[in-house]
C-alpha cells in the first residue's frame, strides 16, 4: 500500500523535509542560468550539528540535560557563533541570489537562537545524500 505525500499544510512550516528540499535547491538548482552554492554549505550545517550533538551527549552523560524546573535545558555553545560566522562569510562571497539565500538561512538560524540545529543537521545530511 502506498501513501499519498503529506501536503505542506499537513507537515507544517519549517520541517526537516522542507529544509532538505531548500538546501538541495541551493546546491543543485534547476534551470540553465541558475548558479549552485557549494556543498560546503551542507558541511557547515552538519558540522554545527555535530558540535551541538557532542555537547548534548556530554551533558546527558553528566546528568545535566535538565534545568532546575525539570525541563530540557537549551544548549548554548560555539556552534552558534561559528555556524553563523561561516554562513555569513560564505554569503559574502556571492553578490547574487546565492549570497542572499545563504544570508537568509544564517539570519533564520540566528533569530531562532540556533534552536532548530537538530533538525537542520538532519536536513543537511539528507540533502547531502540526495545530491551525491
Amino acid at each position: 500500500m502506498r501513501f499519498a505525500p503529506l501536503s505542506s499544510e499537513q507537515r507544517g512550516a519549517g520541517t526537516a523535509s522542507e529544509m532538505a528540499d531548500r538546501l538541495v535547491g541551493l546546491v543543485e538548482p534547476e534551470g540553465a542560468d541558475a548558479k549552485a552554492v557549494p556543498q560546503a554549505l551542507l558541511h557547515h550545517l552538519i558540522r554545527a550539528y555535530q558540535m551541538h550533538d557532542a555537547t548534548a551527549a556530554d551533558r546527558r552523560e553528566l546528568g545535566e540535560e535538565l534545568n532546575r524546573a525539570g525541563e530540557e535545558q537549551i544548549l548554548w555553545g560555539p556552534w552558534m557563533w561559528r555556524g553563523y560566522y561561516a554562513l555569513k562569510r560564505m554569503a559574502h562571497r556571492y553578490r547574487d541570489a546565492r549570497g542572499e539565500a545563504i544570508a537568509g538561512l544564517a539570519e533564520e538560524l540566528h533569530e531562532g537562537h540556533f534552536r532548530a540545529i537538530e533538525w537542520i543537521g538532519l536536513a543537511a545530511r539528507w540533502a547531502a545524500l540526495l545530491v551525491r
